[in-house]
């Protein structure tokens, strides 16, 4: 009962507040405006309650990431190669505008080094099938633009 009882003695003093801002507003200019926002502060202290009970906790909906020295390690390097591939998938569309040629998509080759280093030491770029007979002249152009060495392959189906 305590809380209905804080509620309703909330509910009266934002009614005299209301009241007592009314009677000090001037009969023009913002009265208007300031009558709206006056109403719905008194709503949103009528209906406060109602709000709390059906509140929902989304972040419980989701399970939150677990994060361990190796997990964070691990979901770096793969932001890390999934920009990169990105940044050479552009890099390609670059280097064969206007030539008519097209690949299906590119990925780096990496190294990981002992020191935990990883490099891009190539690139493999998948081919659409109607490109296979081009194959050699997608290579020098992406050889060109790329400063990694690019494996034109046809694309597997």
């Amino acid at each position: 009962m305590n809380g209905l009882q804080e509620w309703a003695i909330g509910l009266c003093a934002a009614a005299i507040a209301c009241t007592a801002l009314l009677l000090l507003l001037p009969s023009r200019g913002s009265a208007p405006m300031m009558k709206t926002l006056l109403s719905v502060f008194f709503c949103c202290c009528l209906l406060g309650p109602i709000g709390a009970i059906v509140t929902t906790d989304w972040g419980a909906l989701v399970a939150p990431p677990t994060f361990s020295a190796e997990n964070a390690e691990e979901i770096f390097y793969n932001t890390l190669r999934s920009q990169a591939d990105t940044a050479l998938g552009q890099l390609a569309e670059e280097a064969l505008a206007g030539t008519g040629y097209r690949i299906e998509k590119i990925e780096g080759t990496w190294t990981e080094s002992e020191d935990g280093r990883i490099y891009m030491n190539g690139a493999t770029a998948w081919l659409d099938v109607e490109q296979t007979a081009n194959a050699a002249e997608i290579g020098v152009c992406l050889n060109r633009a790329i400063d990694v060495p690019v494996r034109v392959v046809p694309k597997l189906e």
